[in-house]
């Protein structure tokens, strides 16, 4: 089995400081693709943490890796050559495998996913954003939209469409607009914990 995409982890530092300067506060970003913000036939961009840095004044030190995996965060040196293309997540062929799929990921999401990565955020004293509740992909798939040129779709999808590549392109990476979502998620968690 191949390993699984890498989540991406935030963690705020606060620098030693050089002689008669302030101590510089990093915003450290370490994971895949989604954390060097990469984009379908553009490829790494700034993505939410170059937002969340420009809001916050934090100096950006992205270590992200396009393509990384959980075992190759821990196992690779540097990002590799075979790391450096974004995993492209393959469109279904049918309805009821997209059905299948996303009601899949959402209990993954839900039960498994992001309790274990909020867990481990507050164990190391950070904080957790849930994108995914934030999106709204916690709603029963029962609840529909429609959405030229899509037709009538699961609400939850509908966002998906509207934060992401997936249906344009078959991408799970975020748009341009989807990253500037998380960016102001993460923004805002920050600001409740580090008010000025």
């Amino acid at each position: 089995m191949a390993a699984a995409p890498a989540a991406t982890s935030l963690v705020v530092l606060t620098g030693a400081a050089q002689a008669g300067a302030a101590k510089p506060t990093y915003y450290v970003s370490v994971g895949d693709s989604y954390s060097v913000g990469y984009q379908p036939g553009v490829g790494a961009t700034t993505g939410y943490a170059g937002y969340v840095t420009k809001k916050t004044h934090l100096t950006l030190a992205n270590f992200g890796c396009g393509g990384a995996t959980t075992a190759s965060i821990i196992d690779a040196v540097g990002c590799p050559d075979v790391l450096l293309g974004a995993y492209v997540y393959p469109a279904q062929p049918a309805t009821a495998a997209r059905m299948t799929l996303a009601s899949e990921s959402v209990v993954a999401f839900k039960s498994l996913i992001n309790p274990a990565l909020a867990k481990t955020y507050a164990a190391a004293g950070g904080a957790f954003v849930d994108v995914t509740a934030a999106t709204g992909a916690y709603t029963p798939l029962t609840t529909t939209v429609t959405v030229a040129p899509y037709g009538t779709i699961p609400q939850a999808v509908a966002r998906v469409c509207t934060l992401t590549w997936y249906c344009q392109v078959g991408n799970i990476h975020a748009t341009s607009a989807g990253y500037a979502f998380i960016g102001k998620l993460v923004t805002a968690r920050y600001a409740t914990l580090h008010p000025k």
